[in-house]
């Protein structure tokens, strides 16, 4: 979960679990190689005890000289305004918050009773092997220490070492439904069977453990699938197991944007794939198929860019909007100016395309000697959703060449032992 020289940013709601991440990580920190920042969010939800909670845990960071941020926001007239219920409006602005901080690692408490409730609370929407696996361990730079701890353990924990903690009055209630799972089904449950939390902790395992060997297998069918021009091939997916097929399509939607679907949606591609079909997402999101391939429609700014394929005989200047791309292969590297890239002609197919972004974009990074598909990295760049689809991409059979804003791919970087050259001049009206 963390390397040497990380800083560490702990979600610190001040309640028992996170008191004992904490309490871990500060007394860990010298042997990891880590710093320990926090983080609060005063939710403005209960009145007095919010404010009481912030101070406890800002108290508690002064006394520990651990760095603090808060964010103190009035959750229920956003979500009024955003039309989403408290609790995920809340989950929102936290991790938007945690984000903007910029840690290398954000550290919440999650215990195995969360991982236990999360999992009865999806199995009681019929939810998929996805859901059933519950809350994972690791996701991106979001890392859980305590997923395989009970609640009782930890509070067990912060007896002995004499750990204070707050207790918020709405986890006494049944007003959340993640309280009524814990009160109601998980202690009745409990009843039955006195080993149920470490049975169920088991099964979640074993089905994480299934569910790996599978996401692994979806990668490659997915490799498969994805046509060079950034669409699924309709007959290539049809003819993989049902299983595959649902995964396939929930990666490529996943890719192209952020769409909240629902299984029906998925059950409905895949059921139709080889026929001519559009499906409208929630957000006005639009899939079709004709057949043959399954693709993205109608993007929120209409300004997706048609698929063109060039090959090395021709110049060619591409317009989108206010937008041009120019591309052009040469002996020689054109002096430096703005708005110009330089990629090695020879790590380049005979044929490759101008297009918009497509789901399984991925980009390699060489100075930070990493990978990030497209969407994740545009979203570290903040680059507005409304503005993605309008990006330039140039691609080949074997991926990225270059991106609107973001530059060539390092795999087509040139090099000492460059001779050709493919030049890429972006240009629009904002350019200075």
């Amino acid at each position: 979960m963390f390397s040497a020289g990380n800083t560490v940013l702990v979600g610190l709601s001040g309640g028992a679990d996170s008191m004992c991440l904490i309490h871990l990580l500060i007394n860990c920190k010298e042997i990891l190689g880590i710093s320990v920042e926090a983080a609060h969010i005063n939710h403005c939800i209960r009145e007095g005890e919010a404010d009481r909670d912030e101070n406890f845990v800002r108290d508690f960071c002064e006394n520990n000289n651990i760095p603090f941020h808060c964010l103190k926001v009035d959750v229920s007239s956003v979500a009024k305004t955003s039309g989403e219920s408290i609790e995920l409006c809340a989950r929102r602005l936290r991790y938007e918050f945690f984000n903007s901080l910029g840690a290398d690692v954000i550290a919440t408490a999650h215990t195995a009773s969360d991982r236990i409730e999360t999992m009865l609370m999806n199995l009681s929407r019929g939810s998929s092997l996805n859901g059933l696996c519950s809350i994972p361990a690791v996701r991106s730079n979001i890392v859980r220490p305590l997923i395989d701890i009970t609640r009782n353990e930890i509070e067990e924990y912060c007896e002995i070492n004499s750990i204070d903690f707050v207790t918020d009055s709405t986890n006494l209630t049944d007003e959340y439904t993640r309280n009524k799972f814990r009160h109601n089904v998980v202690s009745q449950l409990s009843k039955i069977n006195p080993s149920f939390e470490a049975n169920a902790l088991r099964c979640i395992k074993s089905l994480n453990s299934d569910n790996e060997f599978l996401e692994q297998s979806a990668k490659n069918y997915y490799a498969a699938c994805l046509t060079a021009d950034g669409y699924v091939d309709a007959e290539a997916l049809s003819k993989l197991p049902f299983s595959m097929q649902k995964r396939v399509v929930i990666k490529y939607i996943e890719n192209c944007c952020e769409a909240d679907y629902e299984m029906r949606h998925i059950d409905h591609i895949v059921n139709n794939i080889n026929c001519e079909f559009s499906v409208m997402l929630p957000g006005a999101i639009k899939f079709s198929c004709d057949g043959k391939k399954f693709y993205r429609d109608e993007p929120f700014d209409n300004k997706i860019i048609e698929p063109i394929k060039l090959n090395r005989e021709e110049n060619k200047t591409v317009i989108c909007a206010d937008k041009s791309l120019s591309i052009y292969f040469s002996n020689e590297i054109p002096a430096s100016e703005k708005n110009i890239y330089v990629a090695d002609a020879k790590k380049i197919s005979d044929e490759f395309f101008v297009r918009s972004r497509a789901g399984g974009d991925v980009f390699h990074l060489g100075k930070r000697k990493c990978s990030k598909t497209l969407k994740k990295l545009f979203n570290e760049l903040k680059i507005p959703s409304e503005l993605r689809d309008s990006q330039f991409v140039l691609a080949d059979e074997k991926g990225l060449i270059f991106v609107e804003n973001i530059g060539v791919d390092s795999l087509r970087s040139i090099d000492s032992h460059t001779t050709e050259y493919l030049i890429i001049k972006a240009e629009s009206d904002n350019n200075e």
